[in-house]
């Protein structure tokens, strides 16, 4: 009985501190889809942890012992297990900006999507077959001959998750992103050795602790970092630009091609004189995401400086030209007003300019930018928003 409180307690304990996770997430910058998928990880956990105290209770007749009790908890565990770690990869490409698994693709998307399903056949399957598991007739819980499957499928989606970090932070020149993917991939390994661990020691409570660790990695790590970035927009904020552009500029910048580009958006003013300071808001939001999306596939760093006025500093591949991240950002510009279904279309006027030697300065870059802006803008505001 001192094994079964104790395991009941740690669940409980997981299971409140989740919760205190989700809370204090309320206030979190980032995508919002983003922050959805991170809190959609945290409630089935909580799910996951609920019915691991409930099947726990009922195995060791707290609660009275009824079998289809016994198989109803552990298909919702399994099926949550595999749902929340779908949600992990997920995640996981949302934050890196990894996107070519998250197309709003039908045939990919039911590809990623039929572990869950299959894990659904077999859970539900498993009352008839014992697959997965089965209740014996005095209502305890084996493992079934296909159970293995079931951890297949929920580690398959961990260890692509993990492989998506990994690649990024072997590619990426980018060291705020390189440090995420460290982040996320260390965190996500937590529950892969935690399901290892129990499969070798049968009844070892290891792996919801283990959840619940990784996602508390992943929250410090989300908290250390809300100094260094917009509310509003999710982008980082003028303090991590400065830091970012000091770490470049030791790092032999001119060698590199580093671009630093002035963007701002063009008749903003209009947009919250015609449409209000929530319509605005709005506005930088959209804007916002277009310049995740560009600087996440070209691993560039882009931030707000001001009300609406953004940078992004790009170490430029060879044979590449700087205005092509320019047109590309127009594109994903009109793109996102398209999605969204704005009364008005948004642009950006760009500036850019480059790193002459080691000894320039973030505000002669910005000064030299700054020129090249101020001739775009004029141009730009010969035509007046729809």
């Amino acid at each position: 009985m001192l094994y079964v409180l104790t395991y009941i307690e740690i669940d409980v304990f997981c299971l409140l501190f989740l919760a205190h996770i989700l809370l204090k997430t309320q206030g979190f910058s980032g995508t919002e889809q983003e922050v959805l998928t991170f809190k959609k990880v945290i409630y089935l956990s909580m799910g996951i942890l609920l019915s691991d105290i409930l099947w726990m209770m009922t195995e060791n007749g707290i609660i009275e012992r009824q079998m289809a009790l016994d198989y109803i908890l552990n298909i919702i565990y399994y099926v949550l297990m595999t749902v929340m770690a779908f949600c992990w990869l997920k995640y996981i490409d949302l934050r890196l900006h990894w996107k070519h698994m998250m197309k709003n693709d039908f045939f990919r998307n039911l590809f990623l999507s039929a572990p869950i399903m299959v894990s659904m056949v077999l859970c539900m399957a498993s009352i008839g077959t014992g697959w997965v598991f089965t209740i014996t007739d005095n209502c305890k819980y084996e493992r079934g001959s296909l159970y293995f499957l079931q951890i297949l499928m929920t580690g398959g989606y961990l260890l692509a998750a993990i492989y998506h970090a990994l690649y990024l932070t072997a590619h990426s020149r980018q060291k705020l992103r390189v440090h995420n993917a460290r982040v996320l991939a260390f965190s996500i390994a937590l529950p892969i050795i935690g399901q290892l661990a129990e499969l070798a020691v049968p009844g070892l409570p290891i792996v919801l602790p283990a959840i619940t660790l990784s996602l508390s990695v992943v929250f410090a790590d989300l908290q250390e970092q809300q100094v260094s970035t917009d509310v509003l927009t999710g982008l980082n904020n003028r303090r991590r630009t400065d830091e970012y552009f000091q770490m470049i500029a030791s790092e032999t910048a001119k060698e590199q091609r580093v671009y630093f580009y002035m963007a701002d958006l063009n008749h903003f003013k209009d947009i919250n004189d015609h449409y209000g300071h929530i319509e605005g808001d709005n506005a930088l939001i959209i804007t916002a995401k277009a310049l995740m999306e560009v600087s996440g596939e070209r691993d560039a760093f882009v931030s707000r400086l001001g009300v609406d006025e953004f940078c992004i500093i790009w170490h430029l591949p060879e044979n590449t030209g700087p205005q092509v991240i320019v047109c590309d950002v127009q594109e994903e510009l009109k793109r996102q007003c398209e999605l969204v279904g704005t009364p008005y279309q948004l642009s950006i006027s760009f500036g850019y300019s480059t790193f002459q030697n080691d000894s320039d300065s973030m505000e002669e870059l910005k000064g030299k930018a700054d020129k090249m802006l101020y001739e775009n803008k004029k141009i730009a505001h010969g035509c007046r928003p729809n």
